[in-house]
């Protein structure tokens, strides 16, 4: 029912040129949902029946693509964003953050968007298995 809520403040702001809503999406699609995108926002809650959000892979397959993405604090997001590097991090409850977050990215884009580039193929897969072989190499 999220989404209702989402919906109806996308309309009270008449931001529906500027906003889509995917859903579910195919792996076979995301490049070209990527190549449109300004800015992936992935703000989730941290709660006690949820748990909390792990690495944040989306916001690296959007880095690759040169997408800066916005992302919770507190969570393993944080994990996946350098902050004000490859995009921002705010309190998924703070609309001034997330707002600024949104300003600053405009204003930096392409900085940070060969920044996000760059840091997605630090953490490419054949990059980060060769990590984790060498650590279990040395336990």
């Amino acid at each position: 029912m999220e989404e209702k809520k989402i919906i109806k403040l996308i309309k009270k702001y008449q931001l529906q040129d500027h906003i889509t809503l995917h859903g579910f999406i195919e792996n076979r699609y995301l490049w070209n949902i990527y190549k449109q995108a300004d800015i992936l926002v992935l703000l989730s809650e941290v709660t006690l029946l949820k748990g909390v959000e792990g690495f944040g892979i989306s916001i690296l397959e959007a880095n690759a693509f040169g997408v800066p993405a916005i992302g919770s604090q507190g969570s393993g997001i944080d994990s996946a964003i350098k902050h004000q590097k490859t995009g921002i991090l705010a309190s998924p409850y703070n609309c001034n953050e997330i707002l600024d977050g949104v300003e600053f990215i405009i204003k930096n884009r392409n900085h940070l968007s060969q920044n996000a580039i760059k840091w997605a193929q630090e953490h490419d897969w054949e990059i980060i298995g060769k990590k984790y072989a060498q650590a279990i190499k040395n336990a």
